[in-house]
């Protein structure tokens, strides 16, 4: 084993590095017909509900709801921690 000392990494001049990832997400729905038409679609891992007059719409309406909810909860976490980072809170 060695003991030798390795070089410090360099702090980055702004500790707030801002990168980007993409990844690809699956959640479980669950898709009920309605007694009067139409159907709603749950989205329990979110606690998200959609509906529509077809399945199709359905399901278009889920994706959508998931996408717009998903960014908004980014942009407002990524704003705690940027306030954070910045000694407030």
């Amino acid at each position: 084993m060695s003991t030798a000392a390795r070089p410090a990494t360099p702090a980055p001049a702004d500790p707030m590095t801002p990168i980007t990832i993409e990844c690809r997400a699956r959640f479980d729905a669950v898709a009920l017909p309605e007694p009067e038409g139409g159907f709603s679609v749950l989205i329990p891992a979110l606690g998200l509900a959609t509906q529509a007059d077809t399945i199709e719409e359905a399901r278009a309406n889920a994706v959508e709801v998931v996408e717009a909810v998903l960014a908004l909860r980014h942009e407002e976490s990524r704003a705690e921690a940027v306030a954070h980072a910045q000694g407030g809170r």
